[in-house]
């Protein structure tokens, strides 16, 4: 027995080192461009593999049993995610999930297109919900499948908000030889925001004038336009780029109330969908850093580096105000339509300390193209290296509301009609795993 799992060692270390020649060419991408959860972040290196025991369990469950400690009940959820519970009630079973195409793999997770039916019905006669299917790539690594439970753990925490990806349920068979752990969520059909503006660029009508408050006077059209997203019919406009910050200040804003904190808050981890409303997906850094899970072994030029505040990096802490930095840089990235942030400054800084040096003098982005004025203020302050002065979330969220309110009043209240309606279809999507409680019964 010992020389078989000595073998499957091997085989398991040639298949990593295999990937990791092929994976070194290219961006570690956790999803295509037009998918969900789209990562060009920093090389991430698994720290170590945990060896595979028949006799031990893969997941790791052991503090989920213990009280958590006092002085962790009052800080954010990412620093008692050891002593979370997997939700039972959110448990899918396998049978109910048919998988198709990876839209997207990475170095620690794929992500599927999916199908999930009710317990109480069959494929061939019951409904059938579109989701997205989170995974490990490989099983059999503890070390991945850990890192895909612990997020999982943490959506259940999480709750529902129309501005962040909803959780419908998860597979979880991490205590049995062949272990399994998914995240089964919302599919949000038109991919990350940062594609969509990009690809939207040659339909884009800047609204932005030197008079009045800056802005022209909308068209019912211009802001009831119902065209789909994906199509590249939709009109797209600088009202649009004013909803899609307000509704992330929306979204971070009910995060930071929960006490999480995201450290990768990037257009490239906000999805959209058909009516333009947005989502806050990929909460896979959201955890505390002392796990030993993943280490940051050599800059690139992507994320999460490029959108952390500089005393994050000094002090390896995160907090709200390191996600308002970030919510800053993503301010760029709409107000740009998707240019890449930090792009001149690369061309002459060789490293992150070069960076920092840069960002320790007071210098920062400059203000985008169809950024008005008054929003560009409110980027400086997200930038503020006084952690005292920069604003939170729900001083973003109080001016992005009475910007967008004051420039296109009819559009704020649509939004506002479309986020009520996205809540209530968040809701009824626990309707699909309550059958299976029934079943068990």
């Amino acid at each position: 027995m010992l020389f078989v799992v000595l073998c499957m060692l091997w085989t398991v270390r040639k298949r990593r080192q295999s990937q990791s020649s092929v994976n070194n060419d290219s961006p570690e991408n956790d999803t295509p461009n037009n998918s969900q959860n789209n990562h060009q972040r920093e090389d991430i290196t698994m720290e170590t593999i945990t060896q595979l025991e028949e006799t031990e369990p893969l997941l790791n469950t052991q503090q989920e049993n213990e009280e958590c400690p006092s002085d962790l009940l009052s800080g954010p959820i990412n620093e008692r995610i050891d002593y979370l519970k997997f939700d039972e009630s959110r448990e899918i079973k396998r049978s109910n999930i048919k998988m198709f195409k990876p839209i997207g793999n990475g170095q620690f997770g794929a992500v599927h297109i999916g199908l999930l039916k009710r317990s109480n019905t069959t494929w061939e006669k019951g409904p059938t919900l579109p989701v997205a299917l989170k995974r490990p790539i490989h099983h059999y690594n503890a070390a991945n499948l850990q890192l895909t439970y612990e997020e999982l753990k943490l959506m259940c925490a999480i709750g529902k908000h129309p501005n962040v990806i909803c959780l419908i349920g998860g597979v979880v068979n991490g205590l049995q030889k062949q272990a399994e752990t998914w995240i089964v969520s919302e599919y949000v059909e038109c991919g990350d925001l940062l594609e969509f503006l990009r690809k939207s660029r040659d339909i884009f009508e800047n609204k932005l004038i030197s008079s009045q408050n800056g802005y022209m006077v909308p068209t019912k059209k211009l802001y009831l336009s119902k065209e789909e997203p994906e199509n590249g019919k939709a009109k797209l406009s600088t009202y649009d780029l004013l909803s899609f910050a307000y509704q992330i200040a929306n979204g971070m804003d009910y995060l930071a109330k929960i006490r999480l904190v995201h450290r990768d808050l990037a257009l490239r981890n906000i999805l959209i969908n058909k009516n333009k409303t947005i989502r806050i997906a990929d909460f896979g850094l959201a955890r505390k850093n002392n796990k030993g899970y993943y280490r940051v072994k050599h800059m690139e030029t992507h994320l999460p580096y490029y959108y952390s505040s500089p005393e994050s990096w000094d002090t390896q802490k995160f907090n709200e105000k390191s996600d308002v930095w970030s919510f800053g840089v993503c301010l760029y990235e709409i107000f740009s339509l998707g240019k890449e942030p930090y792009a001149d400054v690369k061309e002459v800084q060789n490293s992150k300390n070069d960076l920092m040096v840069y960002l320790k003098a007071g210098n920062h982005l400059s203000r985008p193209e169809f950024c008005h004025p008054e929003v560009y203020k409110v980027m400086e302050l997200c930038f503020n290296l006084d952690v005292d002065v920069r604003p939170n979330f729900s001083l973003c969220l109080e001016y992005f509301a009475e910007h967008l309110s004051t420039a296109a009043k009819p559009l704020f209240e649509e939004i506002e009609h479309n986020l009520q309606l996205e809540a209530e279809k968040q809701r009824k999507l626990s309707d699909w795993v309550q059958d299976d409680d029934d079943d068990d019964e």
